[in-house]
């Protein structure tokens, strides 16, 4: 499903979408969540994980996920160790390479800015 709505991220000072994509330790695609920019990585964050949960057995194995700044905070570490059952880390500085996208070591969370 393509969602149709644009926003505007004042942190970033962003129109357009954002994308939260989740990744296993091999970068491959688990789950992929586009929105508007106005909504919040914490918020995001959780709407994906939700869906990588509900893959059920696909992600039996999986533990602990990684993350940047960007979902940093405990409200959230407490949301995935109470509703996910899994345990967060990262939050460490990021890197931005030549295209303007940034992520961290072993992370498991990819932020890229994105046009309209």
């Amino acid at each position: 499903m393509v969602s149709q709505e644009v926003g505007f991220d004042g942190g970033k000072v962003i129109k357009g979408r954002k994308r939260f994509l989740t990744v296993d330790t091999l970068g491959l695609v688990l789950r992929v969540l586009v929105t508007s920019a106005n909504v919040g990585e914490r918020a995001g964050g959780k709407r994906v994980l939700k869906r990588v949960k509900a893959m059920g057995k696909g992600v039996s194995r999986l533990h602990t996920i990684w993350t940047d700044q960007g979902f940093d905070g405990e409200p959230l570490m407490m949301w995935v160790m109470d509703v996910c059952r899994w345990t967060r880390a990262g939050g460490a500085a990021t890197k931005t390479n030549a295209h303007g996208s940034s992520c961290s070591k072993n992370d498991g969370w990819w932020s890229a800015p994105s046009a309209g």
